[in-house]
């Protein structure tokens, strides 16, 4: 059975409208969780370079051609990454939370004013 009256779905239109919805949820609390993703995001691009420097200095402490001062030094950004991240996260986690009730609220109250059948109330 071929359906014909199907309506193709544009992921871009309902990207977007998701995230016009999002930004009427509440605007500030939008942009602080774009930011807190571009943080989170950043600290973990860190954690990786941070990472590579440190093993980089293992080795060359191993083949003699650094002092143990410098591995320690090398290890002092990626301690401070690892533990900014779990910080970054759980503020990120908290912000969600509250963006979700915040637009849920919203959502259902335009789903009931545009079918009052459907409301939750």
């Amino acid at each position: 059975m071929k359906m014909t009256n199907v309506k193709k779905i544009s992921y871009i239109k309902v990207a977007a409208s998701s995230i016009a919805d999002c930004w009427r949820a509440h605007p500030p609390m939008f942009i602080g969780m774009v930011f807190g993703a571009a943080v989170l995001c950043a600290v973990q691009v860190g954690e990786i370079f941070a990472m590579r420097r440190f093993f980089d200095a293992v080795a060359a402490y191993i083949e003699g051609h650094l002092y143990i001062n410098e591995v320690i030094l090398s290890a002092v950004p990626l301690a401070v990454l690892l533990i900014a991240f779990p910080v970054v996260n759980a503020f990120a986690w908290i912000g969600q939370g509250y963006f979700w009730r915040r637009g849920s609220g919203l959502l259902d109250g335009t789903v009931s004013r545009a079918h009052p059948a459907y409301s939750a109330h």
